[in-house]
């Protein structure tokens, strides 16, 4: 198949971005210096040692990771009781908080430890905080094997994406779909068979109508639409674009803050975006099934406004959710006024939500007594959450100060093709 030529598209990052790597960075892989942390390369820091230095860092480190190991074997045998796995949890948090870099430096080698790893090159990088990390640690952002940041590019097609779905889905024929495994899902609700029955035919609903919508003929990922568009990974940043930040849930009681590294508001980085060739698209979308739809869907502009419609849809609800959080208010009416159909906002990573990352925003606003009754009831009966009708999703995530104070979203940026 043909591609035509890429179109580069200059994002910028307007709020928090956060996109996790998977991995939690303890007190073990960081020191804190002042206003900065620096992240260790485990290899350089046990190489800094002499041999009887190796030896006592082992020495000192194997007792609490056999510790670790019991309690986790422990916390696995206590299945369903929620009670011991909490207590559990706990002692196994605890038992935790003494391994630190920091502190067997200062109890053990009697150092400094900023100026020990700074002395001995074991850093890998720094990264500014917002939030200073304690014992809990911070999840690190997605980077390249020389710990350069950046956004794949599977996270911003995935974005576009959904974003097409979710117009395609304002179409009467798409919709019709969706309304339809709602209503059948709504009755298999009502029925008296099984929650592991109940629980599968709503997590099969995205999947129908995203094959429907998307994939024609033939519900197979090779099959996609999206298989005509091609989205490279933004351009490698630098460790200077980071902030260790809090994450924090309005709408709950419960503890939420987790602290993570996010590029930070202002920070650009650039991508590209190819297409296929206009003849070729028209060809692949017969092969697919999916002639219905014109090849135009897959143009630059397209998807742009695409990203323009979700994205409006997405700050109006909520708009309506954080009317008593003001400083959050006033930014999503500064989100607002930025979003542009041909330089729309998008929403990528971690925190985003429910109504973010999901197509159902649009029988929100069609059908809200089916949302009500069909999306509502079953998300909560699957993940066991307490809601209330013109109450779901109860809670979102924010960017906080740390104590419980919300500021911003995450997760936000503006795009710009280049000219």
């Amino acid at each position: 198949m043909k591609f035509g030529p890429p179109v580069m598209i200059r994002a910028e990052v307007k709020t928090p971005l956060f996109i996790w790597d998977g991995d939690t960075l303890t007190p073990l892989s960081f020191v804190v210096d002042g206003d900065l942390v620096h992240v260790l390369d485990a290899d350089r820091f046990i190489r800094a040692f002499s041999s009887t230095g190796q030896e006592a860092y082992l020495t000192w480190i194997e007792p609490t990771l056999d510790r670790l190991a019991r309690l986790d074997q422990q916390i696995e045998q206590a299945g369903q009781n929620r009670d011991l796995r909490r207590q559990l949890n706990q002692e196994k948090r605890q038992v935790a908080s003494g391994l630190s870099v920091e502190r067997f430096l200062r109890q053990r080698l009697g150092k400094n430890a900023a100026t020990f790893v700074k002395g001995v090159a074991c850093i890998a990088y720094s990264v500014h905080w917002a939030v200073r990390p304690g014992d809990d640690g911070f999840r690190g952002f997605i980077k390249e094997a020389g710990y350069r940041p950046y956004v794949p590019g599977t996270e911003l097609k995935g974005a576009l994406r959904t974003a097409l779905l979710y117009t395609l889905l304002g179409q009467h024929d798409n919709y019709t779909i969706l309304r339809n495994e709602l209503a059948d899902f709504r009755r298999t609700f009502q029925s008296g068979q099984s929650p592991k029955a109940k629980i599968q035919k709503l997590a099969g609903i995205a999947g129908q109508v995203e094959g429907a919508t998307l994939r024609g003929s033939k519900s197979d990922a090779k099959y996609d639409l999206l298989k005509l568009l091609q989205v490279g990974d933004g351009e490698l940043l630098t460790a200077d674009a980071l902030r260790i930040c809090a994450l924090e849930s309005v709408g709950t009681g419960r503890f939420t803050r987790t602290l993570a590294e996010a590029v930070e508001p202002g920070t650009t980085f650039t991508f590209r975006l190819t297409l296929a060739s206009v003849e070729d698209a028209g060809w692949a979308l017969r092969q697919l099934g999916l002639d219905k739809l014109a090849a135009a869907n897959l143009s630059t502009e397209r998807l742009l406004e695409a990203a323009y419609q979700r994205s409006a849809a997405i700050l109006e609800a909520d708009e309506g959710y954080f009317q008593d959080h003001l400083a959050v208010h006033k930014e999503i009416r500064r989100l607002q006024a930025e979003n542009d159909p041909k330089a729309p906002l998008l929403r990528l990573g971690t925190g985003q939500g429910f109504l973010s990352t999901t197509i159902d925003l649009r029988v929100r606003d069609r059908d809200p007594g089916l949302y009500d009754r069909a999306i509502r009831e079953g998300v909560s009966f699957q993940r066991r959450w307490r809601t209330q009708q013109n109450n779901f999703p109860k809670t979102r995530r924010t960017v906080s100060d740390g104590h419980g104070n919300p500021l911003t979203l995450p997760g936000w940026i503006k795009l710009n093709v280049m000219m």
